[in-house]
């Protein structure tokens, strides 16, 4: 099994824009300020055209790496509290019970009461 990297919904577009964008510079070369209209403040219809089509390259290659874009966060937005799912042991400090399937079950409806719409497997 491949690792994957989660990363968040944000980063991973604003990483596939800046990609494209240095790409397209790149193709284009001198032509690329040409691409522009409105001062310079967005694409035209050529240059757009370009930039999706890098833009696309670029999240495919990113997912094929398994960086993979989220929304999740588990701690933040789900309101998961480890310390209900850990005990110190009373005559040994060193000790930490953790109740394992407790705190899985939990997560995974958390999960799916967050996400309906979303696939979850389990690994």
């Amino acid at each position: 099994m491949t690792k994957k990297y989660y990363v968040s919904e944000s980063v991973f577009i604003n990483v596939s824009c800046d990609l494209a964008e240095k790409m397209m510079k790149e193709r284009l070369g001198d032509k690329f300020p040409l691409m522009f209209e409105d001062h310079g403040n967005s694409y035209n219809a050529e240059g757009q055209e370009h930039f999706n089509q890098l833009y696309e390259k670029v999240q495919n290659i990113l997912e094929d790496a398994d960086i993979i874009p989220t929304d999740i966060k588990l701690d933040e937005e789900l309101g998961i509290d480890i310390n209900q799912y850990v005990q110190r042991d009373e005559e040994d400090p060193k000790v930490i019970y953790f109740r394992e399937s407790d705190f899985l079950e939990d997560a995974k409806e958390y999960l799916q009461e967050d996400k309906p719409d979303f696939k979850i497997i389990i690994e």
